[in-house]
């Protein structure tokens, strides 16, 4: 499982990202540990949307960018499901009332839904975001990297990390993002507070934040 993590307080990203600590944990220990807390927090959310869901389920209209309209429940369809009913290849995200918007996310009120591919910037910044999320993974578990940060630029993708064993090669890298590209291992994104934030990698984030 990818892990993609989201923070309510963007000024916090900045001091995260720039220096993960973990502690005096093994860094296997440490990905067992995340893992097992990532799944605690997602399995607690789930558990209040499916309430959610349940409550709602109200009929909606979906104006897509070619005028047509199709209909949907709330709580229930994402534009992921519109996509393939509707046989749009290569969506890879969508705008919702404007707002950018996960595939999967369901919807919750009659909108206009706008699923944008590889073509678009945020498009490309979706598949770069996955891209560095498989790297980052890779440098990880398979080359015992420890990840500073990783992400997206206008241009592509980026990590930066810190490798005792300087003998890496990049082919080999390669090769292995590859491998685990092709395992179609989910990507799961969760928005968290700072407290969990704490938790899941051990850092200290001032209040002064």
């Amino acid at each position: 499982m990818f892990v993609a993590v989201l923070w309510r307080r963007r000024v916090c990203q900045a001091a995260v990202c720039g220096s993960r600590s973990y502690g005096k944990l093994h860094p296997s220990a440490c990905q067992t540990q995340r893992l097992r807390i990532f799944q605690s927090l997602c399995d607690r959310l789930a558990t209040g949307a499916a309430e959610e869901h349940k409550a709602s389920r109200a009929d909606l209209t979906i104006r897509l960018a070619d005028g047509r309209t199709v209909k949907g429940s709330a709580g229930v369809t994402s534009p992921l499901q519109i996509a393939k009913s509707e046989r749009v290849k290569g969506a890879v995200a969508s705008r919702v009332n404007g707002a950018l918007w996960d595939l999967s996310r369901p919807l919750v009120e009659d909108c206009e839904l706008q699923l944008l591919g590889f073509d678009s910037l945020e498009g490309r910044q979706v598949v770069w975001r996955t891209g560095a999320c498989v790297l980052a993974s890779v440098m990880e578990n398979l080359f015992s990297a420890r990840v500073c940060r990783e992400g997206v630029s206008d241009t592509g993708l980026y990590c930066d990390y810190q490798l005792q064993n300087n003998a890496l090669s990049l082919l080999d890298v390669e090769q292995r993002c590859k491998q685990m590209a092709a395992g179609k291992i989910p990507v799961i994104k969760l928005e968290v507070t700072v407290q969990d934030l704490k938790e899941i990698f051990q850092v200290s984030v001032s209040s002064s934040f």
